[in-house]
C-alpha cells in the first residue's frame, strides 16, 4: 500500500480544500458575524419555512464535495491521479447550487433569483470561451477580458452570496456564505496568490471566508441587500458577456 499517496489523497478530500477546510471556512464566517435566519424582502411570506434535518445535512454533504473541487493554489487534490477525468467546474457549480437549494429552503423569490444567476452565469460563460470544463484551463485563459471577467464573477458571487443563501440560518448558512466567498477567491485568484505555498492559499481563503461572512451580516439591511442584488446582476452579466467577447 503506498501510505504516502493515501495520505496525499487524504489530505486533497478531507482537510484541504474538503470537509473540515469548509468547516473551518464556515467558522471564519460565523465569527465574522453571520446572522440568523433570512431577512429582508419576502421575510414574511417565507416565514415558518425551515429546512429539514435531512436537506441540512444533505446540503451539508453537498458543500463538503463541492468544497474538495475548489480548484485553490496549493491544494493538494490537483497533485492526485485522475484516472483520465480532469477537474470540473460544472460539478463544482452543481454542488453549489444544489447546497443552496437545501439549506436555504425558503424557496427563490425574485432578488434570490437575480442574484444567483448573476452569480454563477459568469462561470459557465467562461467555461464556454475555454471549451472546457477544466478550471485549470478556464481559469488559466490569458487575455485581459478574461482576467477581467473573472474579476467581475468573484465580485459577483461575494454580492450575491448573501441573496443565494436564502433563509438559510446558523452555522449551514455560515458554510454557504463562507465557500461561496471561497470559490470567489479561487475564479479571481490574484497572480501572486498561485505563487504562494499552499498554507499561505489556504489562509487567504478563510480570510476571505470571514468577509463574506461580515458583509452577510450588512446584508441584513434592505438598502443594502436590495442593491446588492441587482449589482450582482449587473456584475454577473457583463463578465459573461465579456467571458464571450460580447463586450
Amino acid at each position: 500500500m503506498d501510505l504516502l499517496g493515501l495520505l496525499a489523497a487524504t489530505a486533497a478530500v478531507v482537510v484541504f480544500p474538503g470537509g473540515l477546510f469548509a468547516a473551518l471556512a464556515a467558522g471564519a464566517a460565523w465569527l465574522a458575524g453571520v446572522p440568523g435566519r433570512g431577512h429582508g424582502p419576502g421575510r414574511a411570506a417565507d416565514a415558518g419555512r425551515t429546512a429539514s434535518a435531512p436537506a441540512v445535512a444533505a446540503g451539508l454533504v453537498a458543500l463538503g464535495l463541492g468544497a474538495a473541487l475548489i480548484p485553490l493554489p496549493g491544494s493538494p487534490a490537483a497533485a492526485l491521479p485522475s484516472g483520465g477525468a480532469p477537474q470540473n467546474l460544472l460539478a463544482l457549480l452543481l454542488l453549489v447550487a444544489a447546497a443552496a437549494a437545501l439549506l436555504g429552503a425558503a424557496g427563490w423569490g425574485r432578488l434570490r433569483l437575480v442574484a444567483a444567476a448573476g452569480a454563477l452565469l459568469p462561470l459557465p460563460s467562461l467555461c464556454a470561451a475555454a471549451a472546457s470544463f477544466d478550471p485549470a484551463i478556464v481559469l488559466d485563459l490569458g487575455s485581459t477580458q478574461a482576467a477581467v471577467a473573472r474579476l467581475g464573477a468573484a465580485l459577483a458571487l461575494l454580492l450575491g452570496a448573501p441573496l443565494i443563501a436564502g433563509e438559510a440560518g446558523g452555522l449551514p448558512r455560515a458554510a454557504l456564505v463562507g465557500l461561496l466567498g471561497v470559490v470567489a477567491l479561487a475564479v479571481g485568484e490574484p497572480a501572486w496568490l498561485s505563487a504562494t505555498p499552499g498554507v499561505v492559499s489556504a489562509l487567504a481563503a478563510l480570510a476571505v471566508a470571514a468577509a463574506a461572512g461580515a458583509f452577510d451580516r450588512l446584508a441584513v439591511i434592505p438598502a443594502v441587500r436590495v442593491p446588492a442584488a441587482w449589482m450582482t446582476a449587473v456584475i454577473g452579466t457583463a463578465s459573461a458577456a465579456l467571458a464571450l467577447g460580447r463586450l
